[in-house]
């Protein structure tokens, strides 16, 4: 039913034009800020997600809310005369790898206004072009981003598996693959709440981020940007052992443009006319996004009442999360019962592709051999 998009890089840009996208100006009008102008913000609210005829087409609804919450961002922004025409944002951040700390950039918002996109055009001159791969070059080594010559650090970013034209684009900057992951739906037609779950209180937050630090601790890419920072954790507590699972859960909105073949069909013309079964699936879809999802082994059963709680709780009928397909979270979430919605859809899989700057082979090599840890509120 979905086809994930690249939340990073548009879909409908091929390697010829995003060069010939940057060299407008010959780059004298890119900018880097720490905060999204109005011309940004407008950007990323209007921009559509999605392959036509190939995958499922939508907007994220909550762009203006999140905007203004990343930590330490940079805006990269191009402008044509006065105006801004096109946006990247560069999340800096201290993720971890076998609980070392480690400077990341995230990579998210690539996009361009509509009217710049794919047109006739005249090919850039190889000559201009090995200079704009410099110009490139110079911002993926960290230029402008408040580091050291000798820093190192490493950009990642995630990718649609049958996306082509992100992956060359990737690979022509130095991008590789590092891991696969897996979309995943939980569903209830009707949710209850139980009585074990609740919110996580604020003086609880800092043996709530310990619990998470231990049981990501064979990740990498796992940081507490994006988790603790509202009153949105639910956890469930055992008398004897403490807290035993725990997921931050927010709703999240899109407005679904298009899906393709005969689950397009499904989608717009059967199920919303289907009692109960409406409930799951519509034009505007909202959602609960679940993410730093934590369990004590021998107590995976208790996910399917805390996701179901948190489903009533904030009245949805849906939820998804994402997990490396090699990680034990995955497998621990396929042995739950994800409810219909994720009998009803195939699985939807992409990639974390990485590019590392002054990082030794041999860490390089743990971070590969290591799970990743995937952010819901990155990917949304």
């Amino acid at each position: 039913m979905f086809q994930l998009a690249i939340a990073n890089f548009d879909n409908n840009l091929s390697l010829d034009y995003c060069l010939y996208f940057f060299m407008l100006n010959n780059l004298n009008f890119i900018t880097i800020t720490k905060k999204a102008s109005n011309e940004v913000v407008d950007i990323l609210t209007e921009n559509v997600i999605g392959t036509p005829n190939k995958g499922m087409v939508y907007q994220q609804m909550t762009t203006k809310q999140k905007i203004q919450k990343i930590p330490n961002p940079f805006f990269v922004s191009l402008k044509k005369g006065n105006k801004v025409i096109g946006t990247c944002c560069f999340c800096k951040r201290e993720s971890s790898s076998n609980l070392k700390p480690l400077i990341s950039f995230y990579i998210r918002y690539f996009t361009i206004r509509n009217q710049y996109r794919i047109k006739a055009y005249t090919k850039p001159h190889k000559k201009s072009k090995n200079i704009l791969k410099e110009e490139i070059q110079a911002i993926l080594d960290g230029d402008f981003f408040e580091l050291d010559l000798s820093s190192k650090f490493f950009h990642y970013a995630y990718v649609d598996t049958l996306n082509r034209r992100s992956a060359q684009l990737c690979e022509e900057f130095g991008f590789s693959k590092t891991h696969d992951f897996s979309t995943l739906f939980f569903s209830r037609l009707e949710p209850k709440r139980d009585h074990q779950v609740r919110r996580l209180s604020e003086s609880e937050k800092p043996e709530m981020r310990n619990l998470l630090l231990k049981y990501y601790q064979n990740y990498s890419m796992f940081s507490f940007d994006n988790l603790l920072n509202d009153k949105d954790y639910f956890v469930i507590e055992d008398s004897e052992h403490g807290i035993v699972a725990g997921v931050e859960a927010k709703i999240d909105y899109w407005k679904i443009i298009e899906i393709p073949g005969i689950m397009g069909t499904l989608t717009f013309s059967i199920l919303p006319y289907i009692p109960y079964l409406n409930r799951l699936f519509n034009r505007d879809y909202r959602f609960i996004k679940l993410e730093g999802i934590y369990v004590k082994s021998g107590f995976e059963h208790l996910l399917e009442k805390l996701f179901s709680s948190v489903l009533k709780i904030n009245s949805i009928n849906t939820a998804m999360t994402w997990a490396d397909c090699s990680s034990p979270l995955y497998k621990t979430l396929k042995s739950i019962d994800l409810g219909i919605l994720s009998k009803l859809k195939k699985e939807v899989n992409a990639q974390v592709i990485c590019k590392f700057k002054n990082v030794e082979s041999g860490e390089i090599e743990r971070i590969r051999e290591q799970h990743a840890y995937v952010s819901g509120t990155d990917l949304t």
